[in-house]
This record gives structure tokens, sequence and C-alpha cells, in this order.
């Protein structure tokens, strides 16, 4: 016989508890369940049930939903051969019936209490999140007929912290035919004090895809502003553009567990007169390259 709905699973599992019950007033059939094991059955299915509804789309999908049903049923090698029918039994050992479940609630309730106490997935002081704060498209065409662009970008937040790391990554060509003089790539760290820091790297007008990752830490105990720079910036330019950019990200590394500790020094600090060594944001004519730079095959824009 085969299980083709949750309805018929349901019956199914319930059929197997009663079958239970009737084991209790007389010898328990080769193959069936104990008391053990059934609480561990309803357990293990309580806490997959759980598993699928904070899953959200296989839980409503039927067809999902009764294959994980199977192999739980297949891990307690439960079938339907194995068992009669006896529902009418339970209703006479309401009793026996409550303290399987009595279990299993206390079971349950265990559980929730070691979640809430991160006993699975316990805080890691060192634990970091990325969240991609880029704003703009993350791709670019930009051929002859475009009008000239440094592709400037600016992401401003009340939530970026002081110890932040920056991850700009993305693939880049400038063609031969565009001809413009020391291209870079440039992003700024920006506090509300005026200080501006800054990473830059060198690119290339040579018709070759790279991809480019510069990396770089709010070092500064202040109050970040924002986060810009410029994708296409140069120091001059002649004739037209032609330019490919695409898998643009802006990622944020943080760490959740510290952000209060954090703003709550940096506000002390906002309130204390301390030096400030502004860093120019001026970009020097000649900086180490502090970035991942690998070629690829050059790629016709589309």
């Amino acid at each position: 016989m085969k299980i083709r709905t949750d309805l018929f699973l349901k019956i199914f599992i319930l059929a197997v508890v009663v079958s239970i019950f009737a084991s209790s007033c007389q010898r328990r059939p080769s193959g069936v369940l104990n008391t053990v094991e059934m609480e561990n059955l309803l357990f293990d299915m309580h806490v997959m049930e759980g598993a699928m509804n904070a899953n959200g789309a296989d839980y409503n999908n039927p067809q999902m939903k009764e294959k994980y049903f199977q192999a739980l049923l297949k891990k307690y090698d439960v079938t339907p051969v194995k068992f009669d029918s006896p529902v009418s039994w339970s209703t006479k050992h309401q009793n026996f019936f409550e303290r399987i479940y009595v279990n299993t609630d206390a079971r349950l309730k265990k559980m929730t209490a070691d979640v809430d106490h991160r006993k699975y997935h316990p805080i890691d002081s060192n634990a970091t999140t990325d969240v991609n704060i880029w704003n703009l498209k993350s791709k670019y065409i930009l051929t002859k007929d475009s009008a000239r662009t440094k592709l400037k970008f600016d992401v401003k937040s009340n939530g970026f912290m002081a110890g932040d790391y920056y991850l700009l990554s993305l693939l880049h060509r400038i063609s031969r035919t565009d001809t413009t003089y020391n291209p870079h790539i440039v992003m700024y760290v920006n506090y509300w004090d005026g200080t501006t820091d800054s990473i830059y790297t060198k690119t290339h007008n040579d018709n070759l895809t790279r991809r480019y990752q510069l990396i770089f830490k709010a070092r500064f105990d202040r109050k970040i502003k924002s986060v810009s720079g410029m994708l296409l910036g140069y120091d001059s330019v002649k004739g037209k553009m032609n330019v490919y950019l695409d898998s643009i990200r802006l990622i944020r590394r943080y760490n959740p567990v510290k952000q209060d500790s954090i703003r709550d020094m940096v506000d002390w600090l906002d309130t204390t007169v301390i030096p400030v060594d502004t860093v120019p944001a001026s970009i020097p004519a000649k900086l180490p390259n502090t970035t991942k730079e690998k070629k690829f095959p050059i790629l016709t824009p589309q």
C-alpha cells in the first residue's frame, strides 16, 4: 500500500500509536514499535514538521512533505503491513495515550530551551556576517556611444561601524581603444569628522578581463558616514569609452555580536577630545597594489 497524502500519513502514524496501546493489554506483535521507539518517532515527526515549517517552500509542497514522512517511517522500519487498525482501542486507554505525548511534549520543550540558549549554535566571538550593500547596477557595458563616466558610488548607512571590513569585487575590462591615462579603482571610508581613508588599485586598458577585489578595514574608531569610490577613475582621457564591468558586489563584513559594544565605544570617543590624524583624501601618484587580480580570456561585450 502506497501512502500518497499527508492525511493518510498521519492516520497511519496514529494507527502505529494505537497498535502500541494494544500491546499493553496483550503481547506486542513481533516488529511493532515499543513505547520508547514510538515516543522517538513522534518526537522526530514534530521536529521534522517544525523544520519544514521554518523552511517555508518545502512545507507547502505536498510531494516534498510526503517524501520526508516516508523517510521518517523508513527510519523506524514502519510499514502498513505490520499493523492492523485498532483505532477504537485508543478511546479505552487515554491515560496510556497521554503518557507518550506528555513525554514527547517535555522533550520538545527541553529542545526549545536548548535552542534558545544556543546549545546547537553557540555564539562565536569571531563569527562574521556578510551583507551586500552595493546600491547600483551589477553590470555595465559602456561603448563609444556612452557618456564618459567614472562610475562613482556612495553608500550611506548609520549602521556602519569601526572595525567593519568592506570587500569590493568585480569583473573589469577596458579596451585598448579607451585611451584613459592612469585608470584606477578607488574606495573610500568617509568618517563624520571629515577624515577619509582609502584603498586604490591601478587598472589596465589592454582588453583583458580581470577580477579585482579590494579588501579594506575601517580602522579608525570614529563614526562612519559612508563608503564611496570610483570604478572607472582616471587622471585624464582622450576618445570614447569602451568598458565592460560585471558581477559588481560591495560586501560589508562585520561581527554582529560586537556591534553594541563598538557603538558604545565610538559614542564615548565622540564626546572625548582626541587628536585627529586625518588621512588625505587625495590619491598618491603611486601606491602598492593591494588587490587580488586574476586574468581571464577576452570577452566580447554583448
